[in-house]
């Protein structure tokens, strides 16, 4: 994260997952890519507003399990074509840290902690074939700083 001067603050990332080769089944699962850029500020110690840019591109199934019976019943989940696919997502997440208090111990406990609420919806989705698509997420964390 990129801090600028000032109560702004922006960052990006970039994470993949490239599979080689096989594993022991005969098959591996596609490669993924995550990209993220997000916008925040701090307008008092105690409050961080950030909001959230996610991209995601999944790739399809490479092979096929043999030993995996076959489908007694055609089905879409045992078709390797049929995952995969990409989303783009946006968030928006609060932080909340504790107040000014006067210096002492309580106070630097409470200052190493946050409570952050985070919530996100798919603007795009784009699956292959029938999978079920995403509708919203929402994350409740608390930290703490040792």
């Amino acid at each position: 994260m990129r801090r600028c001067p000032g109560p702004v603050y922006w960052g990006a990332q970039v994470l993949g997952k490239i599979r080689t080769g096989q594993n022991a089944q005969g098959y591996r699962l596609g490669n993924r890519f995550l990209t993220s850029t997000w916008l925040g500020a701090s307008p008092v110690r105690w409050l961080e507003p950030l909001v959230n840019l996610e991209s995601q591109v999944w790739g399809r199934i490479d092979g096929n399990d043999h030993y995996f019976p076959g489908p007694i019943f055609p089905t879409p989940v045992a078709d390797p074509n049929n995952f995969g696919g990409n989303k783009l997502s946006f968030m928006g997440r609060l932080t909340l840290r504790a107040p000014e208090l006067p210096d002492g111990a309580f106070y630097e406990f409470l200052s190493r902690q946050a409570f952050v609420v985070e919530y996100g919806r798919p603007v795009y989705q784009s699956l292959n074939g029938p999978q079920p698509e995403a509708e919203s997420r929402l994350t409740i964390s608390w930290s703490i700083d040792f």
